[in-house]
């Protein structure tokens, strides 16, 4: 299997002799997610979307949300904190509008259990920050981030020392890489490795300059595994915080972030840029991976809430709703589902809702077709546990959703796809190969999916988990 080719070459322990000189710090991990993804991508044929680079993204923003974007770095910025907290959570913006406040669903929840306590920073969406936020104490990460950008374009340089290390790292990539890239990709590669050689003295400078100020006993940090933002990870060990991440989505034996070949897992530096902890949803997920993270279970406060809240209401009466779960790593092949199932469909009683994934809402080109069928609806915002409940069926590919489509008692249909056969148990739901082949389940279906272990994906007493845990890392 090609995942396992890419776990094998990471046994090589030649991986480790490459490092930004400047700051003593491993490029590989830093690139190893991004890279991993992109040789899947080459060689299953498949199209990851991802939403514009920074730079593009701020070229094409409107003037109005550039200014927005300032001002909201300008009133909850960072800088000027007085009070400290044991906790920091480094995590994104609200995306959930919930009592006319934002909610992030991956992290608000945990951190509301020690309210007093816990400072958000938070990343925006495509810069773009929601504020009134649901916790107390909020402020914008973009603000350290920019003021690093600008101090390195304003006075960065790389050493002879890092362009003659980064130029090594690339063409070592070349020789031992399995599968061969493009030449464009190292190029771009190279780039952002030198862009980013010049900058970390200013981020490092930055970062550790508020985790003095703050005194957090343990930092949260979203995405933690993915390497980018794993540098602040080390950046907090090396001022003695833990550091821990919350499970976010779909962690199995086949997802690059979460499972390290041995030279990595065993390298003491390379466990400095990834987390102490990851608390996960529940004991499933623990089994499927390989990290050297202590792996804690605490449950799944959002999905919790949403099954109780909904255990007594009625759901509205109508046609037949099929909900659509797009996903980045296939979104041209759904898009070409839906249409054809919406033919097939449109002399009967169904409606379609196709939700977009967050990181595709940016790329409209990819799903922007759909907007020309009649019944077809697009779902960029709002919780998707409400169109869960509303819905007959879900139908998807390899996303966390699938999981928690069946936690709320949904027929389930899996596309069945090279990503969906790595990362989708296969008992879990009705797969499918084509829209010939849905339409005709979906018309002939007579009985919902088997409910049974739920508690293996999904534990109890997220509240009394979490609290447990910080409860011993902050004694």
């Amino acid at each position: 299997m090609l995942f396992d080719e890419l776990i094998k070459f990471e046994n090589n322990e030649k991986l480790l002799n490459f490092s930004f000189k400047q700051s003593n710090t491993l490029i590989w991990p830093f690139v190893r997610v991004e890279l991993f993804f992109k040789i899947i991508e080459k060689e299953v044929h498949t199209e990851f979307v991802s939403p514009p680079l920074n730079l593009e993204m701020a070229k094409k923003m409107k003037f109005r949300d550039k200014i927005d974007y300032l001002v909201k770095l300008l009133l909850y910025n960072p800088f000027f904190i007085s009070k400290q907290f044991d906790i920091l959570i480094i995590g994104k913006n609200g995306t959930i509008l919930k009592d006319g406040k934002w909610l992030n669903k991956v992290n608000d929840y945990f951190g509301l259990e020690y309210e007093e306590q816990t400072l958000f920073l938070d990343l925006s969406n495509w810069f773009k920050f929601n504020f009134p936020r649901y916790p107390k104490y909020v402020k914008c990460f973009d603000a350290i981030k920019v003021k690093s950008t600008i101090q390195n374009i304003l006075f960065g340089n790389v050493n002879s020392e890092d362009k003659k290390e980064i130029e090594n790292f690339i063409n070592f990539l070349k020789k031992e890489l399995p599968v061969k890239l493009d030449e464009n990709f190292y190029k771009a590669l190279q780039k952002k490795l030198l862009f980013t050689s010049s900058e970390l003295k200013y981020f490092e400078r930055g970062c550790k300059k508020k985790f003095l100020k703050i005194k957090p006993k343990i930092l949260i940090l979203q995405d933690a595994h993915y390497g980018g933002y794993g540098l602040i990870s080390k950046w907090a060990k090396d001022l003695g915080i833990k550091v821990a991440e919350f499970q976010h989505g779909v962690i199995v034996e086949a997802h690059p972030a979460y499972n390290f070949g041995s030279a990595v897992f065993h390298s003491v530096e390379c466990k400095k840029h990834l987390p102490d902890y990851l608390l996960t949803y529940g004991q499933f997920w623990n089994d499927h991976m390989r990290t050297p993270a202590v792996k804690i279970v605490v449950g799944n406060p959002h999905l919790s809430l949403a099954l109780e809240k909904f255990k007594n209401e009625k759901r509205q009466n109508g046609n037949k709703k099929i909900l659509i779960i797009s996903e980045g790593t296939i979104n041209s092949p759904l898009v070409q589902l839906t249409k054809e199932l919406e033919k097939k469909l449109q002399n009967e009683k169904y409606e379609i809702i196709y939700r977009i994934h967050p990181e595709e809402i940016a790329s409209e080109e990819g799903y922007k077709e759909l907007y020309t069928c009649k019944n077809v609806t697009i779902s960029k915002t709002g919780d998707i546990y409400d169109l869960f409940f509303n819905s007959d069926y879900v139908v998807g590919s390899a996303s966390t959703a699938l999981f928690e489509a069946n936690a709320f008692h949904k027929i389930i249909f899996i596309y069945d796809t090279f990503i969906s056969r790595l990362y989708i148990p296969s008992e879990l739901g009705i797969w499918f190969k084509d829209a010939d082949e849905l339409y005709y389940k979906i018309k002939n279906i007579t009985e919902v999916n088997s409910k049974e272990n739920m508690d293996y994906y999904w534990a109890d007493n997220w509240s009394q988990n979490y609290k447990k845990f910080i409860d011993s890392v902050l004694l």
